[in-house]
């Protein structure tokens, strides 16, 4: 069979598995976190085949309606709130995308709109949006589907050539579907990729979290600490992280290498909203502590949480700095690199600076190692003794971050040449120093 085949195939099952986390709502809901009893399975069949909760018709109009509204609210935010201009790094044809980085007040302010109106309802309201999850998870499925067809279709009939460059093209259109086409398109002449992955992706993670914790917080009798509030909390502050950052997050490979197709796309829009909320969601739905752990506990969890959150934007930061100014200080020291030179497809040589000091200096990637830390604490500190469907997303983040880390560094070899093995050579660990 011919490699092409082969990989239609493997895009087919992937995509079939992807639909299947659709019945994790489910599962931690109502199955206690067993993703292996029969129940769960037969609400697999019903995800893969759109049918019985699963099919359109099931969503209540009232879902789609708040769906809706939520992503006009964003939009707005994203053009209405002021805010600088960025530039992404240059692409292979030497394009940089411009971004408005006005990401922390977005996110201030529908944090602040959601928690100040689900402390204010009455219960039965906090209550039934939290009811809604589920249909509204299942109503970002078909909506995401909907937004990769038509980008899938618009790279098909009218790509963009310039500046961006070329779409990326095979003989197997279900390859192009999965991976995507246009690097860089863009709606109304903001970039797609922010409005996808940051705006509606992001920021519905984090609301979905901050009405589970709310959920908790108020149906608890009073109690304020507990496992969601303490999970919440500590997304919270990871998300506040990542929109006071959002700058950086515009040279990552989601934005600079990837393009948009499902994988993408899809991600940012359905398995991020549904994947990625799974221990929040358990961990409200479920609020016995099942290890007996005190609340004492529970705040230390949220001390390590923070301070892995910290580390992890830290170590983000830390890098920005020495490539902006390559004589700041790393933790009191001079910094080191290795100055990387690499050419576009438009035949510009451009340059680039490998650090190796501080906490790149231990590993390629010790963002990696906080960000798996940070995951962990904030999916268990109701206990260790859960089931697969909350630990769902670390372990799907473990996956990912290592395949990421292989990805990084097959293509900056490929970038950098003899500059990145002499790299990997002064730091050889990828994630884990000493181990990895």
């Amino acid at each position: 069979m011919e490699p092409g085949w082969l990989k239609t195939i493997l895009v087919v099952l992937i995509m079939l598995y992807s639909q299947a986390i659709m019945c994790l709502w489910v599962v931690n809901t109502e199955l206690s976190g067993s993703v292996f009893s029969w129940a769960a399975l037969d609400d697999a069949i019903d995800c893969l085949t759109f049918s019985g909760r699963f099919s359109i018709t099931a969503i209540p109009w009232k879902v789609w309606s708040y769906m809706l509204w939520f992503i006009a609210f964003e939009m707005g935010l994203l053009v209405l709130i002021p805010g600088p201009t960025v530039q992404g790094p240059p692409s292979p044809v030497g394009y940089r995308p411009t971004y408005k980085d006005n990401g922390i007040a977005c996110w201030i302010l529908t944090m602040g709109a959601i928690i100040s109106w689900l402390l204010v309802a009455p219960q039965e309201t906090v209550v039934d949006v939290f009811e809604m999850i589920g249909p509204l998870q299942v109503a970002l499925n078909y909506f995401a589907l909907f937004v990769v067809s038509l980008v899938f279709l618009k790279a098909r009939l009218a790509p963009d050539v310039e500046p961006q460059g070329r779409v990326l093209q095979t003989s197997f259109p279900i390859i192009d579907f999965y991976v995507g086409q246009d690097l860089h398109p863009t709606l109304f002449g903001i970039p797609l990729k922010q409005i996808i992955n940051c705006r509606i992706g992001m920021m519905l993670w984090g609301s979905i979290v901050a009405v589970c914790a709310m959920y908790s917080y108020r149906t608890d009798e009073g109690n304020g600490i507990t496992p969601a509030t303490v999970g919440g909390f500590l997304l919270i502050m990871y998300l506040t992280k990542f929109f006071w950052w959002e700058g950086g997050y515009f040279a990552t490979m989601d934005i600079t290498h990837d393009r948009c197709g499902y994988y993408l796309f899809w991600g940012c829009l359905s398995y991020v909203p549904c994947l990625y909320t799974a221990p929040f969601i358990y961990l409200a739905s479920n609020p016995t502590d099942l290890l007996g752990l005190s609340q004492t506990s529970m705040i230390i969890a949220a001390v390590v949480g923070v301070t892995a959150i910290y580390i992890n934007y830290d170590t983000d930061m830390q890098r920005s700095r020495v490539r902006a100014n390559p004589t700041a200080p790393v933790w009191g020291k001079p910094p080191t690199f290795i100055k990387a030179t690499y050419k576009t497809t438009d035949g510009k040589t451009r340059e680039n600076l490998l650090i190796t000091c501080g906490y790149y200096g231990l590993a390629r990637h010790m963002n990696y190692l906080f960000e798996l830390t940070a995951t962990f604490i904030w999916t268990c500190p109701g206990g260790l003794s859960l089931g697969v469907g909350p630990f769902a997303y670390f372990l799907f983040l473990f996956v990912l971050l290592v395949h990421r880390e292989r990805r990084d560094d097959e293509r900056c070899l490929r970038k950098y040449g003899k500059a990145w093995e002499e790299y990997t050579a002064l730091v050889p660990y990828r994630i884990l120093p000493y181990v990895y």
